[in-house]
């Protein structure tokens, strides 16, 4: 089983769930695909709009990517 993740910000809770995808992976070359189930859910009164996003995508070794684009 996966990990999940989860960071809850001003009522807005974001859970991410990352899974491997075998048939794209590689561990011979050292190369493995993630997929990720990202759910967001309004948990405060307020009307929320997402307008950008920002994601900081960490391996097993440590390193760090970052996607940085337009909102959803």
């Amino acid at each position: 089983m996966e990990a999940s993740y989860s960071e809850t910000t001003s009522g807005v809770e974001v859970n991410v769930a990352p899974a491997l995808v075998l048939d794209q992976t590689n561990s011979n070359l050292g190369y493995f695909f993630y997929k990720y189930n990202i759910k967001i859910k309004n948990n405060s009164p307020h009307t929320h709009r997402i307008v950008s996003r920002h994601w900081i995508v960490r391996d097993g070794t440590g390193h760090e990517e970052e996607v940085i684009g337009e909102g959803l």
